[in-house]
């Protein structure tokens, strides 16, 4: 499957010109497309999603270009090695829901990913307090070239994100 600047950008409600400036700070030049060759860029499943994971982190999550940059290498390294990529295999596997705390520090980036196995309600609880007491079962790694410092960490849910986005660039 591959799709079109304007047709991506469409689909994930995004400005084209900011589109294609973040494929152009996030992905290496496409030979085929120049500014000037009359081609088009087509993109793979997993190029938009780079593209876009690469937007998030600079227009929600508020990094700048190089900072995002390398965020997406080490992320992109650590979701091929969770089987997440290729996205077209995403749907074949059943997978804990992973949040990802992104902090930066001076000796680079840190994450701590937790994917969450199962929740639970605890029906025999000793708390009397208001709501619901839940039980959690998890996996927590961390990962990256810093200290980790949950004060600075930005967050990023990645299950949601990518449906979310398989959800719009799938329709």
């Amino acid at each position: 499957m591959t799709i079109r600047n304007r047709e991506v950008s469409e689909k994930l409600n995004v400005n084209f010109a900011k589109w294609k400036r973040w494929s152009r700070e996030f992905l290496p030049p496409d030979p085929m497309a120049g500014m000037q060759s009359g081609y088009t860029r087509e993109y793979t499943l997993d190029e938009c999603f780079t593209v876009y994971l690469g937007g998030h982190l600079v227009s929600s999550l508020k990094f700048s270009v190089p900072n995002a940059r390398g965020i997406l290498k080490d992320l992109i390294a650590w979701l091929k090695g969770k089987e997440f990529l290729p996205l077209d295999k995403y749907r074949d596997k059943e997978r804990p829901a992973w949040t990802i705390s992104i902090c930066s520090g001076a000796e680079g980036f840190t994450y701590s990913a937790k994917g969450i196995l199962e929740n639970a309600i605890v029906e025999n609880s000793d708390y009397e307090g208001p709501g619901i007491v839940f039980e959690e079962r998890y996996i927590s790694e961390l990962f990256g070239s810093g200290t980790f410092d949950p004060g600075s960490a930005r967050m990023l849910d990645l299950t949601i994100f990518i449906f979310r986005f398989l959800g719009v660039i799938g329709s």
